[in-house]
């Protein structure tokens, strides 16, 4: 049978986190986060005859993310306004 079976992610309950982890010349000095999603929706298609005609199709929310884990302050975005108000 040929095909592919079709399923949508119930984002109310499904957990969605990542694992972000520094790489390169710099990686040593890098912080690796653990980002949790909260707004996402998705669907996935598996072929029924070989995974590789499989997808995974995933829309976040970018506003959703939020850090799990304790990040330096040195490791948090700047505010961008404040240095807009010292500069002008």
């Amino acid at each position: 049978m040929n095909g592919k079976v079709h399923y949508a992610i119930n984002s109310a309950a499904s957990q969605f986190t990542l694992q972000v982890f520094a790489g390169g010349l710099f990686s040593a000095f890098g912080h690796s986060p653990t980002i949790r999603i909260v707004d996402f929706v998705g669907e996935v298609e598996v072929g029924r005859d070989a995974i590789e005609h499989s997808s995974l199709k995933l829309t976040v929310k970018a506003a959703s993310l939020t850090v799990k884990d304790d990040v330096s302050e040195k490791d948090r975005p700047r505010d961008r306004t404040d240095d807009a108000r010292r500069h002008s």
